[in-house]
């Protein structure tokens, strides 16, 4: 159970943190700022799809993450001298609750997604084959 969640903590840290050191001119795209609302879905997705039990627990786990991660390279990006929206110790707090605000949905909607996959991929191997005849 740990090598699946360690797995999605670090995919959901590594894409924030490849995001913030990206150059400013790509970083600003719009698309590429809807693109980041994904991480935590694909995490939840990896977790519940991987995880022996809890798996939507550890699926939702990784909204919070994501919300801490957020907050922690938004206010280093602010302290190395980068303009941000909501800069300082009080910045870091709204970018952590509006991150939250929109982690937790794509967080429980991967984890229900990765728990369906877990139960299609236990029950397929739990089907006895037919012998092939030849």
């Amino acid at each position: 159970m740990l090598r699946p969640t360690v797995t999605s903590a670090v995919i959901v840290i590594s894409a924030y943190v490849a995001y913030a050191l990206l150059p400013a001119s790509i970083r600003n795209s719009e698309t590429l700022g809807w693109l980041m609302t994904l991480p935590p879905g694909v995490a939840g997705l990896y977790v519940a799809s991987h995880a022996p039990r809890h798996r939507i627990l550890l699926a939702f786990l990784m909204a919070p993450l994501a919300a801490a991660t957020v907050s922690v390279v938004n206010f280093l990006y602010w302290q190395g001298g980068g303009l941000t929206d909501f800069p300082g110790v009080r910045g870091a707090a709204i970018v952590a609750q509006l991150q939250l605000v929109t982690a937790v949905p794509f967080a429980l909607l991967g984890g229900v997604l990765g728990r369906l996959l877990a139960k299609r991929r236990v029950s397929a191997a739990r089907e006895p084959t037919e012998p092939h005849s030849h």
